[in-house]
């Protein structure tokens, strides 16, 4: 037994293995005040973003692949855009020269950001291109800002981002996957 104030679950193995128990651990809370994104509007620059250290696990090289077919398959009805990286990490400085070598310009890495929520009401959509991820708060609190998310099936984030409403899943390291969800959003802002 345990002490918890959450309440415990008890259950019984499907597969005849003996009893379970779950306590739950929330890990994230919606904040019914926080800031809101505000919707694209047409002329404007679409506003894409990311919160995350820069790691491979992140797969920030994989959104920046993704980018460069993006835009090698541009449309008339596509708005400009640009893609803001707010995190730190090793990886900078190779993950500027890919974006270089690729032509990708709509990018910016904006450092460290200490107030997530203004980051994010400051979108119009959000992506998350993780190799790996547990939860991935980040992904969580972009949809409380009430963006659309484009993530990978990496982690608890496909359970959550289960119709197109909310967003898109991409298979994991896959940027042909995430330059069609993201040029798929991108000529369709309003949707």
């Amino acid at each position: 037994t345990t002490a918890s104030s959450s309440p415990t679950f008890v259950g019984y193995s499907a597969w005849g293995t003996g009893r379970w128990r779950v306590c739950p651990w929330p890990i994230f809370a919606a904040d019914p005040d926080a800031p809101q994104a505000r919707p694209w509007q047409p002329g404007e620059t679409l506003r894409i973003g990311s919160l995350g250290r820069l790691h491979p696990n992140k797969g920030y090289d994989i959104l920046i692949e993704a980018l460069a077919m993006v835009n090698a398959a541009a449309t008339p009805a596509m708005p400009p855009y640009r893609v803001a990286i707010a995190g730190e990490g090793a990886d900078e400085s190779s993950l500027r020269s890919l974006a270089a070598d690729r032509g990708v310009d709509q990018l910016d890495f904006v450092g460290f950001c200490d107030t997530s929520a203004d980051f994010l009401a400051g979108l119009h959509l959000y992506v998350q291109p993780s190799r790996r991820e547990g939860f991935c708060i980040a992904a969580h609190e972009a949809m409380q800002a009430g963006l659309p998310v484009i993530v990978s099936k990496a982690g608890e984030m496909p359970l959550t981002v289960d119709t197109p409403d909310i967003g898109r899943v991409v298979e994991v390291a896959d940027a042909q996957s995430l330059a069609a969800a993201l040029g798929e959003l991108l000529n369709a802002p309003h949707s």
